[in-house]
């Protein structure tokens, strides 16, 4: 008798989890090894978050002068990682964490309407629709899980 089988547990949900996934999982791996005290320079890693972190001091004003920015990365790197590891093991709870990660980081670093010239604009324009489309297969992961994680439902004994 075959074992029954999730249906987000088929071979294209599966590979799916994983392309969502991937992205996050590489960012998150290069914040950590890039980090000076693991042996990286942290240009990679100030290249990653810089964007993210100015962004974020320009929004939030005066109140951003207290908080601790040189931790920003590890977090961001947890964040993802988690979220990309969650998502592969079909937590919806990941594609929520991640959804709110890429919300946030779209709309902090992909301002195209204060760009001035056309050019510089239609590249971040760019930028922000390829957010876009992966927040779109975040929330497609989300509306298909149910939680099932990568191995098969076992058949009770009788």
């Amino acid at each position: 008798m075959a074992q029954p089988r999730s249906a987000s547990n088929s071979n294209v949900l599966v590979i799916s989890r994983f392309l969502i996934a991937t992205p996050f999982l590489i960012s998150c791996a290069f914040i950590f090894f890039d980090q000076k005290g693991a042996g990286g320079t942290g240009d990679l890693t100030g290249h990653i978050t810089g964007a993210f972190v100015e962004g974020l001091k320009d929004l939030l004003g005066e109140p951003a002068a207290k908080w601790p920015w040189d931790k920003a990365p590890v977090m961001m790197a947890v964040v993802q990682g988690m979220g990309g590891f969650l998502i592969v093991m079909n937590h919806k709870f990941g594609g929520v964490l991640l959804m709110l990660y890429t919300v946030i980081t779209t709309l902090v670093t992909h301002q195209f309407w204060l760009e001035g010239a056309l050019s510089g604009q239609i590249s971040v324009l760019f930028e922000f629709f390829q957010n876009v489309a992966i927040m779109g297969g975040i929330l497609a992961f989300i509306s298909t899980t149910d939680e099932v994680p990568l191995k098969l439902k076992r058949v009770p004994l009788e």
